[in-house]
Formats: C-alpha cells, structure tokens, sequence
C-alpha cells in the first residue's frame, strides 16, 4: 500500500515558462468596427488560427473574414 504524506511542500518547476510572444496581427488594439488586411500572400491558416487562439483568451471579442482582390480583410464585429 502507497502512503500519503500530508503538507510537504511542491518544489517549483524546473522548467522554463513559455514566453507571451505578440500577435503580428492587431487584435489587441481594434475596437468594433475596425479591420484590417491580410495580403494573399499570406497563408490564410496562420490568420484563422490567430482568431482562434485570440477567441480563447477573449472570449467576448468576435471577428469575420472575408476574401477580397487583395487578400482577406478580417473584422472585429464584437
């Protein structure tokens, strides 16, 4: 049988924390209404999985994308 030990103290985490690294796209900064381009050059999946992660750290905050002539232009409706 395994015994269980009562108040020893976690040691701290070796390992390093990861880093908050920036968006290179301006979620933090629009406000309602705003939008902003996304060259076709760029690849399209790196922008949806930007709007994905952003969803889940503000979940109150909505965009939509569309295509357009010069890429995908992504707004923030909420």
């Amino acid at each position: 049988m395994i015994q269980i030990d009562k108040n020893v103290e976690m040691p701290k985490s070796e390992r390093k924390g990861y880093k908050k690294r920036e968006s290179k796209y301006p979620f933090a900064v629009m406000e309602v209404g705003d939008s902003f381009l996304v060259p076709a050059e760029m690849n399209f999946l790196n922008l949806r999985q930007a709007i994905m992660r952003r969803k889940k750290t503000t979940p109150n905050e909505k965009y939509k994308t569309r295509q357009t002539k010069e890429g995908r232009r992504v707004w923030r409706i909420a």
